[in-house]
């Protein structure tokens, strides 16, 4: 296998987001205990979380060897995502009979993203490019 050369801070910026994603890797694991919960609310709201933790580590993996602007984009349609989970939990209404469960996996998705959009901010802030040039790929 082929060893891709990287400038020092794309290096840096690889690393981090590979450990990032184990991170999210293990809190996922975590969720995936909760899923065999009994009780409802927990199980629907840690299916919701370990859903959303899997597409955002998903999609980590593939943007390590995207651009810097390309990362930033997809951090703004994470927050984007947070704002709209947050809505779903507010304003999705309760079924008159059977389950929220909607609302529960919304609950989940809030949780995960509320805690990963503000990490990932810090990882890409911290190995922003000081050149307009480079912020455009």
């Amino acid at each position: 296998m082929k060893k891709i050369q990287m400038e020092p801070c794309h290096e840096a910026l690889y690393t981090r987001l590979i450990a990032f994603e184990r991170k999210l890797q293990r809190k996922a694991t975590s969720l995936e205990g909760k899923c065999l919960s009994t009780d409802n609310h927990e199980h629907w709201k840690a299916r919701g979380g370990l859903q959303t933790l899997r597409e955002v580590t998903r999609y980590l993996r593939e943007m390590r060897h995207r651009s810097y602007a390309e990362m930033y984009d997809y951090l703004n349609c994470l927050e984007t995502s947070v704002e709209d989970a947050k809505w779903d939990v507010a304003r999705l209404p309760r079924p008159r009979r059977g389950m929220p469960i909607a609302r529960w996996k919304a609950e989940g998705e809030y949780e995960c993203l509320s805690k990963v959009c503000p990490e990932l901010a810090d990882i890409l802030n911290e190995y922003a490019p000081m050149d307009e040039a480079l912020l455009a790929g």
